[in-house]
């Protein structure tokens, strides 16, 4: 049972220090370094852009508090954990699958977790508790976050709209743009406050973390940083606004709106220590008393502490053990084409206007071909990829199935069904033209509606071998109307057995 120790015990116990716990959880750690290069390599390639530069100061306070913490472990006695151990092997052989998958930001957050198992398996569940923080810490320099920043841009474009307004500026909000006499303001990624809302979370967590805080003073630090971070973002935009206003765009604060934002940020940092300070509440760590293992303990920390070694080392053998390039290699260097022979009334074209031209980087094969039937005319693309690697995905931000110069608008509603594993846009060109946009994902012989349920199956697939995957596009103007041009799509899937 953790008791409370007084000052006069916590400092003999401090004289009796063992740097052995603290050794062993570095071990660990380097140990998960290691074997899971891909990830670390991956989040270090991170921190070097823009919203996540702070990745490294994170790296280095979360060694920082394991260290500080050198004298709890030493405290906490060693009690490798087999359910632990357990669900390592399986944490870490999803982390394979994922990386295989190329899902960067999956596998990424896989890392801290596989950490945490593997120090609770081999060293035990009290151990892992006191690194769980410094573990937990990395979070803040995983991308994950970016998934905030069109909710973000959101709420900025309308809340300085309203300040606008309601300082007497006229302006006009268009998405995320504001429109004002002297010019427009576009509120880009960079302005959406992620990058204040991220640091802001990390110093409050760290502050709450040092200064030994309950987990409800904690919560309280973490809305009050965000929430002094969100409104300085919000002020520093309607500045801006405002300067540019006054000074018909002349202003050099207008161009150094960042530096600008740092300096406020400043100010809001200042005022989050002040109001912190007022909240602070400690809490009494309490202190595990190590006692004796019996000999069914210790076979048991013997169990846990091999099944750790093998969940932990686990996961990158078996991607070393069932690597897909020998079986990609056997396979032709040129894929024949998975354009449909035209069916009974439809004539082909060389290929599709050139309008429309998705982006898929580092396919082997991407092709596309217009089809003509008396009814009207259906669009193919087609981008298949031997195997996928970091760079060479199918699904990826840098890969587009619009292309360029093509916006997608609300959808109608469906008035002809369509096959199960497609999904549907209504898509409008440069000309204001609209067109139905059925497409879908494959991989070897499965078809998928989601692109993220097709790299999960690669990654599965490929631990045996990679299959082919790609993505299948079709299209049709909305000629005379959009429910035509659905027909005319289920017509063509259903003549040609369309099948890449």
């Amino acid at each position: 049972m953790p008791t409370l120790l007084p000052a006069a015990d916590s400092l003999k116990r401090a004289r009796a220090f063992s740097p052995v716990p603290l050794l062993a959880v570095l071990a660990v750690l380097a140990g998960a370094v290691i074997l899971y290069w891909p990830s670390v390599m991956s989040l270090i390639g991170q921190w070097s852009l823009g919203n996540y530069r702070h990745g490294w100061l994170v790296a280095i306070l979360a060694i920082t508090l394991l260290v500080r913490d050198r004298h709890r472990l030493s405290e906490t006695p060693l009690q490798p954990q087999v359910s632990a151990a357990v669900l390592l092997c399986v944490v870490s052989i999803a982390w394979a699958i994922v990386l295989r998958a190329n899902l960067q930001v999956g596998h990424q957050l896989l890392w801290p977790l596989i950490v945490f198992l593997a120090i609770a398996a081999l060293l035990g569940m009290a151990i892992a508790r006191v690194c769980a923080f410094a573990i937990g810490f990395i979070y803040f320099a995983i991308p994950i976050w970016d998934v905030l920043i069109p909710a973000l841009q959101t709420i900025a474009t309308s809340l300085v709209g309203l300040m606008l307004r309601a300082s007497a500026i006229p302006a006009f909000i268009s998405g995320n743009i504001i429109q004002v006499a002297a010019g427009d303001f576009q509120i880009v990624d960079g302005c959406s406050g992620l990058n204040f809302l991220i640091v802001a979370l990390t110093v409050a967590a760290l502050y709450g973390e040092v200064m030994r805080c309950t987990w409800r003073a904690r919560l309280k630090f973490l809305v009050l940083g965000a929430g002094l971070a969100l409104l300085g973002n919000w002020l520093r935009i309607y500045a801006i606004v405002v300067i540019g206003v006054a000074s018909n765009m002349k202003s050099g604060l207008v161009a150094a709106h960042a530096s600008l934002g740092w300096w406020l940020y400043a100010a809001v940092l200042a005022v989050f220590f002040g109001i912190a300070h007022r909240l602070h509440a400690p809490l009494a760590i309490p202190v595990s008393r190590a006692d004796e293992c019996s000999r069914r303990r210790r076979s048991a920390a013997l169990l846990a502490a091999t099944l750790g070694a093998i969940g932990l080392a686990g996961g990158p053998l078996l991607l070393t053990l069932t690597s897909p390039v020998s079986g990609a290699r056997e396979r032709s260097s040129a894929l024949p084409s998975a354009l449909p022979a035209p069916a009974a009334g439809w004539t082909q074209q060389a290929r599709a206007a050139p309008d429309w031209q998705p982006v898929f980087h580092g396919a082997d094969r991407a092709e596309s071909a217009t089809y003509q039937a008396s009814s009207g005319s259906v669009e193919v693309f087609v981008a298949r990829y031997q195997m996928q690697v970091e760079g060479r995905e199918l699904v990826s931000t840098a890969n587009s199935i619009l292309g360029n110069g093509q916006r997608s608008i609300a959808p109608e509603s469906d008035s002809v069904a369509r096959p199960a594993a497609l999904n549907q846009r209504l898509i409008e060109d440069v000309h204001h033209r609209r067109w139905v946009l059925w497409y879908g994902y494959f991989a070897g012989n499965r078809r998928f509606a989601s692109g993220y349920a097709q790299a999960l199956w690669y990654g599965l697939a490929s631990l045996r071998d990679a299959p082919i995957a790609g993505v299948v596009a079709t299209r049709a103007p909305c000629e005379p109307d959009c429910a035509g041009a659905q027909a005319l799509l289920a017509r063509f899937w259903r003549e040609s057995k369309f099948h890449p």
